[in-house]
């Protein structure tokens, strides 16, 4: 056969507007060697489902959180303990918290003995005693008057001496300078005449008319020379002596206002002191002679009152205090197993301190990070299909619960954590940390149009496939439904057994995903 009747001939396009849609007519001449793969369409069930990578958590996890501050003394429980709701876990000392407890019940029961002495009335002896009482307070104040004032008078007296002190010693080291002064004048002057006498002789040597006269004048030479080198030594004695007068001057008007410092602030204590003594004196005369007019006075209803309202208050700081020996004991909320423990023996902890967390190991769910692009798809109650790799041969229910509220980013991908309720059966086997796939159906028809997936194209936002009716393919727009890798919901646009194209081949070209502006060989 030749050569051209092999060859599939040009293909003719003819583009027709029929029925709104557009038609492509592909004939075939030769042998047939070019012949479409082709799939029936048919009626059937399809759906849409998203896969997710997810990790079991727990639902309850307990942090216990202690009500007190206090340091560690006790732990009663150890990682992957089970414990029961009100078991103890852990006790923590409080410092001085007995001593606290035994005061109040002192405070509590002093209220009680006072109420009971106001509803009973004064006594002579009684009466006499506070009698005594003021006496006393008062003998007391006089003495801290006394004492104040003498106090006072005497702290003006020692800081008028450093003060004083102070004085001399900035006259003496003014006199020192200015005698420092005078001294560096003196020795400049008294170098300077040996300087002359030493010039006066050098010029005789020079001037000397003969050998005598010249031997004479070179010893005159050389005595003024050691005349001027001793006064030299002379003169760095003389300065360096007053320099150290000087020094000693600065270190005594130093040491004289150190003296006066501390003096001042010596006496603001002796001072304060001696105030303090006198408020204290006076507040304990206003008490004891309070207590002695109280009562020797007839008691009021209102006192009886107040003092009743005192022993309440003394009665709930007691309470609180007992209450807070308690709570020392840190007990479990509720059943469950301890997950973490943040603490050891001796360290210090405040109130709602994380300490233990408990976790319940039969309550657990799969949380998952959702795509922003899926959200769309899932909503509350949605089931899904659950398995590991740890289970190969089972798989397990959960229902979606909710979202987070707050997205979280991840290279650039906007994800929400969803949350699913595990079915009970699934605790047998599933722990705590396992990664898990979940698929969730969310889309689902059934008894409708369906095609493969590769039968369907796009141009823009239409949708077509390819008719093949046994001799000639044919260009048709449908509507779509649910798609998935696989299959293709067709809404409208096909009929149950019509052939879709899925490829056209033959040996010399493969003709794939055709579109209406496409030339066909």
């Amino acid at each position: 056969m030749a050569l051209w009747k092999k060859v599939v001939v040009i293909v003719v396009v003819i583009a027709l507007l029929v029925s709104g849609g557009i038609y492509l007519v592909l004939r075939f001449r030769g042998t047939g060697e070019a012949q479409p793969i082709v799939a029936k369409v048919e009626r059937g069930e399809i759906q849409r489902i998203l896969s997710f990578s997810g990790s079991i958590s727990h639902i309850n996890q307990v942090e216990v959180t202690p009500k007190v501050a206090g340091r560690v003394s006790e732990i009663l429980v150890k990682v992957g303990d089970r414990v029961e709701k009100g078991q103890e876990l852990i006790k923590i000392e409080i410092p001085d918290l007995d001593y606290q407890i035994a005061q109040a019940q002192l405070n509590l029961d002093a209220a009680r003995l006072k109420l009971q002495q106001l509803e009973e009335g004064p006594s002579a002896e009684e009466l006499n005693t506070l009698k005594l009482s003021v006496e006393k307070a008062q003998q007391d104040l006089m003495r801290a008057e006394e004492n104040y004032s003498r106090v006072l008078e005497t702290a003006t007296f020692t800081a008028s001496v450093a003060e004083k002190a102070v004085n001399v010693a900035e006259r003496r080291l003014k006199e020192a300078q200015d005698n420092l002064e005078l001294t560096k004048k003196s020795v400049a002057q008294s170098i300077q005449i040996a300087q002359t006498s030493v010039d006066q002789a050098l010029e005789d040597v020079e001037n000397a008319p003969n050998a005598t006269s010249r031997e004479a004048a070179e010893r005159k030479l050389n005595l003024a020379e050691e005349q001027l080198e001793a006064q030299k030594i002379a003169g760095e004695q003389q300065i360096r002596a007053a320099e150290s007068q000087v020094k000693a001057a600065e270190d005594s008007l130093e040491q004289a206002r150190q003296n006066l410092e501390q003096r001042k602030l010596s006496n603001r204590d002796l001072i304060a002191q001696a105030e303090a003594a006198l408020e204290s004196a006076r507040m304990g005369l206003k008490i004891a002679q309070a207590q002695y007019d109280q009562r020797s006075t007839q008691v009021s209803p209102t006192t009886i009152e107040l003092q009743k309202t005192a022993i309440e208050q003394a009665e709930l700081t007691l309470n609180n205090l007992l209450k807070e020996k308690e709570d020392a004991v840190i007990r479990s909320p509720s059943q469950g197993v301890v997950g973490i423990l943040n603490v050891k023996v001796g360290d210090p902890v405040m109130v709602s301190t994380p300490l233990i967390s408990l976790v319940d190991l039969d309550m657990l769910e799969v949380q998952a990070n959702i795509p922003e692009v899926n959200i769309g798809f899932l909503r509350p109650s949605m089931e899904a299909t659950v398995k590991a790799d740890a289970f190969p041969d089972l798989a397990f229910k959960a229902i979606l619960s909710y979202f987070n509220p707050l997205a979280s980013v991840t290279q650039g991908v906007v994800n929400y954590i969803a949350h699913f309720t595990l079915e009970e059966s699934a605790m047998t086997y599933l722990k705590p940390g396992m990664t898990v796939e979940l698929e969730i159906v969310v889309e689902k028809s059934t008894n409708t149009l369906i095609i493969p997936r590769p039968a369907l194209h796009q141009e823009g936002s239409q949708d077509y496939v390819y008719i093949w009716d046994g001799q000639k393919m044919e260009y048709r727009a449908v509507k779509v439904g649910i798609q998935n890798e696989i299959q293709v919901e067709i809404k409208e646009g096909l009929k149950e057994g019509e052939e879709v194209v899925l490829s056209l081949k033959s040996s010399t070209f493969t003709l794939t995903h055709p579109t209406p502006s496409s030339s066909l060989p």
